[in-house]
């Protein structure tokens, strides 16, 4: 009896059709499913929650600065709000922006164990310091998870005030890994000005990240081959500062010290602190 590879074709191939069928099917269902998690993302914890942190951090800026601090609301507040959202939905979060904030936790419960134990009644400079700091890289990851979510949902939305927050961000934290701690809280009390078409878009950030990089490089270079610290590692890093020096300079008889004083500041203190060798007059010799 010969077997009839007709019936067979058809067979094999209407179980084929079903099977397909039901694997795009599934992937069709699986890809909805993903959809609507990132849309509920976006909309139960990064838009609200972005919008929550701009305005925390110029209400911050000027609060530090002392200005506008009769109308505004207080930044402890909307800290507080936020840090509640955040917390509210914390199962939207990644991997990443957990292990950052779980960061941020540990350092405020160090502080409330202090306080407890009567070691501590107010936060010292470099704890404050370190705090904010943890803080900013919750905004950091935050930020940067919206602006990719948005694009991922085809929202349309303005970048530029987002970019100009992180910025301020990235410079804060990028300047405070180098020591230069008064110039950061300096810069991030005149957010504003600093935050204008220069540095306040996407092209800001990408050039105080790029400055970071190459100062960073150089750095790890001189360690590496000469196992000393390198006043070059600065060279990108003062350009940069020169740059933001120049866009301030028309606001400096409004301030009590200038940006100059500040980097002076903290040359002195990498000098005495951490035994650095800087030739501090020719970095500080084109500040205004």
């Amino acid at each position: 009896m010969s077997f009839d590879w007709t019936i067979f074709l058809s067979v094999a191939g209407a179980f084929g059709a079903a099977g397909t069928a039901q694997y795009l099917s599934h992937r069709l269902t699986e890809k909805r499913e993903v959809d609507k998690f990132l849309k509920e993302k976006y909309q139960n914890l990064y838009s609200p929650l972005t919008f929550k942190i701009v305005n925390y951090i110029y209400t911050e800026s000027d609060y530090r600065k002392g200005v506008n601090m009769g109308w505004k609301p207080d930044p402890d507040s909307l800290l507080e709000a936020l840090m509640g959202l955040l917390e509210k939905n914390i199962n939207y979060i990644n991997i990443k922006l957990l292990g950052i904030y779980e960061e941020y936790k540990f350092s405020e419960l160090n502080f409330k164990l202090k306080m407890e134990q009567g070691k501590k009644a107010t936060k010292d400079p470099y704890q404050a310091s370190q705090e904010f700091y943890a803080r900013l890289a919750v905004f950091d990851e935050v930020l940067h998870e919206y602006i990719d979510l948005s694009e991922k949902l085809g929202v349309n939305i303005n970048k530029d005030k987002v970019y100009g927050v992180l910025s301020i961000i990235k410079l804060y934290k990028f300047l405070e890994d180098f020591c230069f701690g008064s110039t950061a809280k300096f810069l991030f009390e005149n957010a504003m000005h600093v935050n204008n078409d220069t540095l306040g878009e996407r092209s800001g950030l990408l050039k105080i990240t790029e400055v970071e990089m190459k100062t960073r490089s150089i750095e790890e270079y001189a360690k590496k081959h000469t196992g000393e610290f390198s006043q070059d590692c600065y060279k990108y890093m003062f350009e940069l500062l020169y740059e933001i020096d120049e866009l301030l300079s028309w606001t400096y008889d409004k301030f009590n010290k200038k940006l100059k004083d500040h980097v002076e500041e903290d040359l002195g203190f990498i000098c005495w602190r951490l035994h650095k060798n800087i030739n501090a007059d020719a970095l500080l010799k084109p500040f205004k």
